[in-house]
């Protein structure tokens, strides 16, 4: 499953970070940010994920497989989730995750357990993955948002 994941995601130009053990893998992100070492009080983790479904003949089918993953990995972790590209293909789909925390290892737990959910209860292939982990300072200045012209649309 692995060998053929790694050469597909070559073709589409995907790779994966911060996944110990796994065949897409890069070095942990958790590493160079930590809470005590700059200072950081909020991470951000996100993620994006491709998924080859080859059963699905309709965009109905792999809606369903989509939204079975989708709820799992909400349900379980805690995450959010939300397909986010390749909508009109009927066999790939790519969906994007994403974390709020105030400690980063429970960033890069939660996405190394949605990985392990993925590649097995998903009804398709994984293919390709990539995550990143954003530290905020607590000391940085805030900006107000600026509306223009009264409406609510933010500028």
């Amino acid at each position: 499953k692995h060998e053929g994941a790694m050469a597909l995601a070559d073709l589409v130009s995907f790779s994966a970070r911060g996944h110990r053990n796994h065949p897409l893998s890069r070095p942990s992100l958790n590493s160079q940010f930590s809470n005590s070492q700059f200072g950081f009080t909020m991470y951000v983790g996100v993620a994006t994920f491709e998924l080859h479904i080859p059963h699905s003949g309709s965009l109905k089918e792999k809606r369903s497989v989509v939204r079975a993953l989708r709820d799992r990995l909400r349900s379980r972790l805690e995450i959010s989730v939300a397909e986010v590209a390749l909508n009109d293909l009927h066999q790939r789909a790519r969906l994007a995750m994403a974390m709020v925390s105030g400690d980063a290892g429970v960033i890069e737990r939660a996405f190394q357990a949605a990985l392990e959910l993925v590649e097995s209860e998903a009804d398709g292939e994984l293919i390709g993955w990539e995550q990143e982990l954003i530290p905020f300072d607590d000391a940085a200045p805030l900006a107000m948002p600026r509306y223009e012209g009264g409406d609510s649309e933010l500028k």
